[in-house]
């Protein structure tokens, strides 16, 4: 993140061979330069290595933890790789740069989606930069790395395709891309990937790191799709804020586009746990209250704070919060992000900090999957708690911000009248 901020304004701050190759293969970097850039950086690993080597009397290594094949450790690090990939080309789009005015969140987004994948480290040792596996198989002479490079660089390509396909005006003439808005198409994919970033997250990030981890990984991916992807579908990833954004009616989405968002939503979130599954098929999976903890007292928890993190999300997204050229203002994803750590931070050790009904269908699935006898009613009751606290979340928002609502009768009186 610091680096990025530090050089973005003069190499683009890449400093990983999967990012520049990503660049090159969506047609934002020529390959001469991809290629100078990629030598620098692996010439610069393999030096920070022999560094390492020396400092610790010993050679870094990649190997999977213990009870991992190299199957699943790659597996991680193609997912993570091309979601930070991913998020640097869509934070570095035309439409998130505006002329003039270029964005001031792009190295908080890609910071953020590199720690996201911290949760899954416990796997793969959280590599996600070819120049690093290269640079281990040089120093540490250890022929693991090849397998975590060909990952690293399919990564590569899934995210230039994802990129392209959810970004066309970003190979359009000026004229059509001023006038361009993004098909319901392309609305609905970037929910649907959004939504499986986060929620195989919360899958893999919960096994063996402390749930203070799982929040954070979290809600950093959350923050760094948002910013990613918050300019074309609005960056909902949660059937709770979709139906929040609809009551509250600041965005035009239609009942239609409501249903088809959640549709999307989970069933990126049932694929995402399917592959939670295969990943660590040693997990146990349930949706239930954590012992000690009443039902009732699971519900009022995800309730609370999926209202906090849906109010926060119509407070700095549906409302334009500075005066600016830009359509929305630059905190939006760091507020959102930290809104779903608050809450999950404080609930996962009662509900199990779902906060999002594509979350507790997706777990209640792996847990039906993994033990027919499992009491499936918790799954309904946690999406209820979880959709009443989006409706409630409009109804504080609208009292709140009742400007919002004036502001918009007066734009459609006569003019004598606005005035």
């Amino acid at each position: 993140m610091v680096m990025m901020y530090a050089f973005g304004s003069v190499s683009g701050g890449h400093l990983n061979p999967s990012i520049s190759i990503s660049m090159f293969l969506a047609g934002k970097l020529r390959g001469i330069t991809t290629c100078a850039y990629i030598v620098s950086q692996c010439a610069a690993a393999i030096l920070a290595l022999f560094a390492v080597r020396q400092l610790f009397e010993a050679s870094p290594t990649i190997i999977p933890k213990v009870g991992d094949s190299w199957t699943q450790a790659c597996l991680v690090e193609m997912i993570y790789t091309a979601m930070l990939d991913f998020v640097v080309l869509c934070v570095y789009s035309r439409r998130n740069n505006p002329d003039q005015e270029p964005n001031q969140f792009y190295g908080i987004a890609c910071g953020f989606a590199l720690i996201a994948g911290i949760g899954a480290s416990q796997m793969s040792g959280g590599v996600f930069n070819p120049a690093v596996a290269f640079g281990i198989g040089v120093v540490g002479k250890e022929g693991g790395s090849l397998m975590y490079l060909c990952y690293q660089l399919l990564a590569s390509l899934l995210a230039s395709a994802l990129f392209r396909v959810m970004r066309p005006e970003e190979y359009m003439d000026l004229a059509s891309f001023q006038n361009y808005e993004p098909s319901d198409a392309v609305k609905y994919l970037c929910e649907f990937v959004g939504s499986f970033f986060v929620v195989v997250t919360y899958g893999l990030s919960g096994v063996r790191a402390a749930p203070e981890s799982c929040s954070w990984t979290t809600a950093s991916a959350l923050m760094s799709l948002v910013y990613a992807v918050g300019d074309l579908s609005g960056g909902h990833f949660n059937p709770a804020v979709t139906t929040a954004v609809v009551l509250s009616r600041t965005r035009r989405v239609s009942v239609t586009q409501m249903l088809t968002y959640w549709v999307a939503q989970v069933a990126a979130g049932i694929l995402a746990v399917i592959a939670c599954l295969h990943l660590q098929p040693r997990r146990t999976w349930t949706l239930a209250p954590q012992e000690k903890y009443t039902a009732g007292g699971a519900y009022i928890v995800e309730f609370t704070f999926t209202l906090l993190l849906c109010m926060t999300f119509l407070s700095v997204s549906c409302v334009k919060g500075i005066t600016s050229s830009f359509q929305r203002n630059f905190y939006f994803g760091l507020a959102i992000g930290f809104a779903l750590l608050t809450g999950s931070l404080c609930s996962s050790g009662i509900s199990g900090g779902c906060l999002n009904p594509a979350v507790s269908v997706g777990v209640g699935v792996a847990a039906l999957i993994q033990n027919r006898s499992y009491a499936g009613y918790y799954i309904p009751n946690y999406v209820l708690a979880q959709l009443l606290g989006g409706i409630a979340a409009t109804v504080v928002f609208a009292t709140t911000h009742a400007r919002v609502y004036a502001s918009k009768a007066a734009a459609r009186m006569p003019f004598s009248l606005a005035t």
